[in-house]
């Protein structure tokens, strides 16, 4: 998401003197703010991992020392942080993961109340149950999943260490112990993860980053971006009931509001020294801009810039006046004191984001503060939605173009190496694809009218359609010399589904049968040998040349029709279907988006891909039967509708993508998640990651075998989020229809 798509656009200056000063003067402002950023986050990282190492050490040794040094480093990594939540805010789009951000900021979340975070620990305690029954599941869920939204953070480690009701008491100084062995060092080390992306995205010697892209902006709209987060910041921060705590399990919520108010001043003043006083940055700010630019302005608003000043300068200093316990204020009468304290601060609050709106609008001709309607907020999630489809697409684009090499490698040097690159190959180009089936069930590119869904991946396959299958040695097209003397793109796409749905001629699958054959064997996949690609002496299968000119041919048609589906989602074009999706009013593409999630949910992946073949106990009725990579398509599907509730994905190489998803919809219109979406994503994941491979084997025996309750217990929970997403669409005032065969539909 760019900024560009995300902030007020920005208005023409009154004078075009301001504008110049904005466009001469403002690269130097935001290059400071950059550094300031990369500065914070990296302090905020080295003091999270000296929480991450005390945590440990607790863990390890849960002794009253050891348990005050952990004690003592959250408060010393939290009042490195909350200067962070500034620049979060300032610029959301890509540097605050939405997925990651009630972790990470929950003194800014509504969903993060104290009875939120019961609910974590909550969550917590089941885990711990979990991993008695599914250990493996535990062990890949904990580290991947554990961290999206309320299971992890600053506020969920702080209970952990203070709140005696969510750990076993001991002696009078209670050490954690029991419940956090297996999660407390685990949410320290996804904290700093999170951390590391954070300085990552700031850090000015990568030129891919986020910050590369916001130092390139325009000046006036990068300037508009971070004066526009800071009014918005201080205008949330003022109407929220300061009183009620944020960290109130630890009795240190003094920290998050002077963390608040030193955020605005580093930025406003350009400086920033780290916990230890041993860095120190400093350079012009924004107040050395807006200065210039108040001298440019033919009426000299300085008395504007001065009065800004003037409310930073409260702000920090009523900060620094807060109470030091709120646990007692919060008691005092309204006019005692630490109440009045309190108050003073929230109304300096409300004056400095007054005084950045005024001047920025009035002194500098930018849209700062313009209310957003809940169709901006809907569009933001909408056009990320089209940016994961475009990489999704490309990196299944990248990875088919890979397995294609391989395969001609194969055919041209058959050798057991170079059978076992192509399958490599073909199972790595799985993921990404797999992945992006959530883009379907809407007449989208993928699967509306012409769209080649059914040269892609049909299943199941007749292979016999293909090549010669056991008994049967002279089957298929390969081997009818006679109807099919030639072979080809053409040829293969128009025998595609002739004559019968299940005589698949092209696509993933066709490709999964010519690389591992029939499969016979029940701990393991197919085992065609490489020796049926040699043509002649050594060959173990007849037409082997012809069986090569098959798979290159097949390959190239994959590659063919996933530039389509690349070209149809690129950014930047008027007339692709992403142009269009873009364009529709933004209830009817959110319709799209739940409806592509639901359907692939609780229709395709609970219904066609599962439970026809936990009931049928037939092999064939898994969708990758040759290569057993039934499990990991299962799971991919399931991670493709999570990457669109949390908005996030992780590409092929690495590198991820974050912003607005459905979750964070949901934040905003239903504060604190009442639908239990995000929780229901997590189990998700979490059972259908617990399905014994291989799947042709758990399908097997009575309904009490483990693997079939372990299959049973995944449909329940993919079709539950499902139906939770259909739920959100109605309160949408959208009807999203999705069939559940869980239910006995048809």
């Amino acid at each position: 998401m760019s900024l560009l798509a995300s902030h007020p656009a920005w208005a023409d200056s009154p004078d075009p003197l301001v504008a110049q000063t904005l466009q001469n003067y403002g690269p130097i402002a935001i290059q400071q703010y950059a550094r300031i950023a990369f500065a914070t986050y990296s302090d905020a990282r080295d003091e999270a991992k000296k929480l991450r190492d005390a945590a440990g050490a607790m863990v390890k040794e849960p002794t009253p020392g050891h348990t005050d040094a952990a004690r003592a480093a959250w408060l010393a990594a939290r009042r490195a942080f909350a200067p962070g939540t500034v620049i979060l805010a300032a610029a959301e789009p890509f540097v605050a993961p939405n997925d990651h951000h009630e972790a990470l900021i929950p003194s800014l979340d509504p969903g993060s109340s104290p009875e939120d975070v019961k609910q974590s620990v909550d969550s917590l305690k089941n885990l711990i149950r979990l991993s008695e029954a599914k250990p493996n599941a535990v062990a890949k869920y904990s580290i991947s999943d554990c961290q999206r939204g309320a299971l992890a953070g600053y506020q969920v480690i702080e209970r952990l260490l203070w709140d005696t009701a969510a750990r076993p008491v001991s002696d009078q100084n209670p050490a954690p112990s029991g419940l956090t062995e297996p999660i407390l060092p685990t949410i320290c080390n996804l904290l700093v993860q999170d951390l590391e992306l954070l300085v990552s995205e700031w850090s000015p010697e990568n030129p891919n980053n986020y910050c590369a892209r916001f130092l390139a902006l325009p000046p006036p709209v990068a300037v508009q971006a971070v004066l526009n987060g800071l009014y918005s910041h201080c205008a949330e921060f003022s109407t929220r009931a300061i009183e009620s705590e944020v960290s109130g399990f630890s009795d240190s919520s003094r920290i998050d509001n002077i963390g608040f108010a030193a955020g605005v001043a580093n930025l406003f003043y350009g400086r920033f020294s780290n916990a230890d006083g041993t860095s120190v940055t400093s350079g012009p700010g924004l107040y050395s801009l807006l200065l210039q630019a108040a001298n440019s302005h033919p009426l000299h608003p300085t008395v504007g810039a001065i009065r800004l000043k003037a409310a930073v300068d409260s702000l920090l200093s009523l900060a620094n006046g807060l109470p030091e316990s709120f646990h007692g204020t919060a008691a005092e009468p309204k006019g005692s004191p630490g109440r009045k304290r309190i108050t003073e601060f929230k109304d300096a609050i409300a004056a400095a984001a007054n005084e950045f709106q005024a001047f920025a609008n009035q002194g500098l001709g930018l849209s700062v503060g313009a209310a957003s309607s809940k169709n901006d907020e809907k569009a933001m999630v909408i056009a990320h939605y089209c940016d994961l489809a475009h990489a999704i697409y490309e990196d299944s684009l990248v990875t088919a173009r890979e397995l294609k090499i391989a395969l001609e490698a194969l055919v041209a040097h058959p050798s057991a190496a170079s059978l076992d690159a192509a399958r490599h190959a073909w199972l790595k180009a799985r993921t990404p694809y797999s992945q992006s089936e959530v883009y379907r069930f809407y007449a989208g590119p993928v699967d509306g009218e012409n769209g080649p869904e059914g040269l892609l991946n049909s299943w199941p396959i007749d292979e016999s359609y293909i090549d010669s299958v056991k008994d049967q040695p002279n089957s298929g097209i390969i081997n009818d010399l006679q109807r099919f003397p030639t072979i080809s793109a053409d040829l293969l796409t128009s025998l595609n589904q002739k004559d019968g749905e299940a005589n698949v001629s092209v696509g993933y699958h066709a490709i999964e049968f010519l690389l591992w054959g029939q499969d016979f064997r029940t701990d393991g996949p197919g085992e065609r040998p490489f020796t049926d690609y040699i043509d002649g002496s050594g060959g173990t299968a007849p037409n082997a040349a012809r069986r090569g000119q098959y798979l290159v041919a097949v390959a190239d048609l994959l590659v063919h029709n996933l530039e389509s589906l690349v070209d149809a989602w690129v950014a930047g074009r008027t007339d692709n279907f992403r142009a269009k999706f873009v364009a529709l009013p933004p209830a009817e593409a959110l319709k799209d988006i739940l409806t592509g999630m639901g359907m692939l949910g609780a229709v395709e992946l609970a219904g066609e891909r599962i439970l026809v073949a936990y009931d049928t106990q037939v092999q064939k009725e898994e969708q990758s039967c040759f290569s057993d990579n039934t499990n990991n398509d299962i799971v991919d599907n399931a991670q493709g509708i999570a990457n669109i509730f949390y908005g996030r994905y992780t590409r092929v190489d690495g590198s991820r993508i974050l912003g607005p998803g459905i979750l964070d919809l949901a934040r905003q219109t239903y504060t604190a998640d009442p639908l239990g979406l995000d929780h229901a994503a997590e189990i998700m994941l979490a059972d259908v990651r617990a399905i014994p491979s291989p799947f042709d084997q758990a399908i097997l025996g009575s309904d009490s075998a483990p693997g079939r309750q372990a299959i049973n217990t995944a449909v329940s929970a993919i079709t539950k989020f499902s139906e939770l997403i259909a739920d959100f669409g109605s309160r949408l005032g959208l009807k999203i229809n999705i069939t559940s065969l869980k239910d006995g539909d048809e």
